[in-house]
C-alpha cells in the first residue's frame, strides 16, 4: 500500500470518527435528559455543621459534595471536595497528598488526615461548612439534555452540576456519571 492509500484511508477514518460523534450528539439531546442520568438522593449539610462533620459525612458516604441547607431546607449553597482543599490550605494544615483525582482509598486517606489534623487544631474546629460553601448551586432541568449539561460542566470548570425541579434540588450529575455512560 502507498502512502497516498494510507492518507486517504486515515482521512476517510477521520470523517467516520466525526460524523459517529455528531451522530452520538444529536442522538443524545433526543434521548438523554438529565433526569435519565442524575444520581439522586443529593446528601446535606447544615450550614452550621462543622468542616469536621462534612468531611465525616464525605468519608462514610463516599461523597465530594453536598448541598448546604438552612434549617428551614432553604438551599444555601454547595460544600465540596474543592471546598475542603482550600479550608485545608488557608488553616495551613500541610496535607501533602491533595488525592481528588485518585482512588476512593487515597481520597479516604486525604480526608482522614484532615479530621486527624483539625483533632490537634481546636481552633480549626469551630470553623462551619456555611463558611467555606461555595454559595452557587450551578444546575440544570430534568429536561435539560445530555449535552446540555457536559457544555456546562465544560464552561465552568466544575466536576458535577446539580439536578433542579423549580427550587428543589432533586438528584447531581457527575464527570463520573457521563464517563459511565460511555463504558456501559
Amino acid at each position: 500500500m502507498n502512502k497516498d492509500n494510507l492518507s486517504v484511508n486515515s482521512t476517510y477514518s477521520d470523517n467516520v470518527k466525526k460524523e459517529k460523534l455528531e451522530k452520538f450528539k444529536a442522538e443524545s439531546k433526543s434521548y438523554l435528559a438529565a433526569k435519565d442520568i442524575m444520581t439522586p438522593h443529593v446528601l446535606t449539610l447544615f450550614a452550621d455543621d462543622s468542616i469536621y462533620e462534612a468531611i465525616d459525612l464525605f468519608m462514610k458516604e463516599k461523597i465530594s459534595a453536598a448541598i448546604v441547607i438552612q434549617d428551614n431546607g432553604e438551599e444555601l449553597g454547595v460544600f465540596s471536595g474543592s471546598d475542603i482543599a482550600r479550608f485545608e490550605h488557608h488553616c495551613s494544615l500541610h496535607i501533602v497528598d491533595h488525592a481528588f483525582a485518585c482512588s476512593e482509598e487515597k481520597k479516604s486517606q486525604y480526608y482522614s488526615n484532615i479530621l486527624k489534623k483539625i483533632e490537634n487544631q481546636p481552633e480549626a474546629c469551630n470553623n462551619k461548612v456555611v463558611d467555606w460553601m461555595t454559595p452557587d448551586i450551578i444546575s440544570v432541568k430534568p429536561f435539560d439534555s445530555l449535552s446540555d449539561c457536559c457544555t456546562l460542566l465544560i464552561k465552568k470548570g466544575i466536576h458535577r452540576v446539580f439536578v433542579k425541579d423549580e427550587e428543589k434540588t432533586i438528584g447531581v450529575i457527575s464527570n463520573s456519571d457521563i464517563v459511565k455512560l460511555f463504558i456501559n
